[in-house]
């Protein structure tokens, strides 16, 4: 919401990364990709059977 219209067109996989970084909060719905399975939102049942199944 606080970026400006040009800010949006400009963005690129790296100021998305530093944006991230600098302002976390603007990470409302976690994305996790499982190449094969993708977990959008945050659950920690879930978070908890994917990653430990990961080990």
């Amino acid at each position: 919401r606080e970026l400006s219209d040009e800010d949006k067109l400009s963005l690129d996989e790296k100021k998305a990364k530093a944006l991230m970084l600098a302002k976390p909060t603007m990470i409302k719905r976690p994305v996790l990709d499982l190449g094969g399975r993708i977990l959008v939102g945050f659950k920690p049942d879930v978070y908890q059977q994917v990653v430990g199944g990961l080990k």
